[in-house]
């Protein structure tokens, strides 16, 4: 949809739909995406794997904006205007779209759930799942009301 961007073009019209495809997207794909690489882990690990998540997430961004102008021939140009420049734009969109196509199609083929997943019940908010033993302040056990107690009303 981007690729349809040219000069004069409004925004209503031109860009702004290539940008909610491309903000759904990421909303669809984004927290998933972290939740299995994070799931995928022991809890003791999750930071290191979250760690790796976002290094791996920056250094592909920071690669695309470094290596995509060149690969799309619009890295030497001395003005960022005019057919030269709309060329290498619309080159560079279908570059990126045959990246994204590419690496669906291999995790497609590649990543399968062999683990079973386990939903772990958080005992509280303010105590994590890979809490052993109670936060501080948090120690006193709060014991339900008995049946019969002064307490307990059966109207």
């Amino acid at each position: 949809l981007l690729s349809g961007v040219r000069e004069g073009s409004g925004y209503r019209d031109a860009v702004l739909p290539g940008l909610v495809v491309f903000g759904v997207g990421l909303a669809t794909l984004v927290a998933p995406l972290t939740s299995a690489v994070l799931g995928a882990v022991d809890d003791e690990q999750a930071g290191l794997a979250s760690a790796i998540n976002n290094t791996a997430a920056r250094l592909a961004g920071l690669l695309a904006i470094a290596i995509l102008p060149l690969a799309a021939g619009i890295g030497g140009l001395d003005e960022l205007r005019g057919a030269a420049f709309a060329a290498g734009y619309e080159r560079a969109l279908w570059i990126c779209a045959g990246l994204c196509a590419g690496g669906g199609l291999i995790a497609f083929l590649t990543i399968r759930q062999s683990a079973s997943v386990v939903v772990t019940a958080h005992p509280s908010p303010i105590q994590g799942c890979s809490q052993r033993r109670p936060l501080r302040g948090t120690s006193r056990a709060v014991r339900p009301a008995r049946a019969g107690s002064s307490h307990s009303h059966r109207g």
